[in-house]
């Protein structure tokens, strides 16, 4: 039996191990670290940032307002495009 693609990514990613971020965000120690030792990384490379935000969601046991403050406004730019996208079908339609 052929296992998908999906399916084998899905395995793969089940059995990696976990990185030093992941454990950090775990035990609730990893926004301390990145706010003091990796504060320049974090500050400027974007898809640092955008993998540690992945990280906090994963694994984090407490809410970090950050990124739902982050992800809330990635929700609502998606949803003004979308308003503005449809704008001419909404005005025809009423």
């Amino acid at each position: 039996m052929a296992m998908t693609e999906e399916t084998r990514k899905k395995l793969i990613s089940m059995i990696q191990p976990k990185t030093i971020y992941a454990e950090m965000a775990e035990y609730g120690y990893l926004e301390e670290y990145l706010g003091t030792s990796l504060k320049d990384k974090y500050d400027s490379d974007p898809e640092f940032r955008e993998e540690m935000f992945d990280v906090f969601l994963t694994y984090s046991k407490a809410p970090i307002p950050e990124i739902e403050h982050h992800y809330l406004e990635k929700i609502c730019e998606g949803l003004s495009y979308f308003l503005e996208y449809t704008k001419k079908c909404r005005i025809q339609k009423q």
